[in-house]
């Protein structure tokens, strides 16, 4: 089911940002996983240009489930690992 769910995240939600380059969640502070449902799916952080995805209004329906907003988080998280790791070998590498 996630990675099903991750296969299409990327196309039904692309669209909904406008604007300049995404920040790299990959290096999020700890605030925004603790307030990951009030951000992605509420929209609290709309005044910096990250609408809620149960907010958005299109021809394409953008309506992000929780289960939908917990596969992205989960991706996201797992994208960190991966890059805290290439970073530590990269380093292990140099000395």
């Amino acid at each position: 089911m996630v990675a099903k769910t991750l296969l299409v995240l990327p196309r039904r939600f692309a669209r909904a940002y406008t604007g300049g380059a995404p920040p790299d969640l990959r290096y999020s502070p700890p605030e925004v996983h603790r307030d990951w449902y009030a951000i992605v799916l509420g929209g609290s952080r709309a005044d910096k240009g990250m609408l809620g995805f149960t907010s958005i209004k299109s021809a394409v329906p953008t309506q992000m489930t929780p289960q939908e907003a917990d596969a992205l988080h989960a991706y996201i998280i797992d994208r960190s690992w991966k890059a805290y790791n290439e970073q530590q070998n990269e380093q292990s590498r140099q000395k």
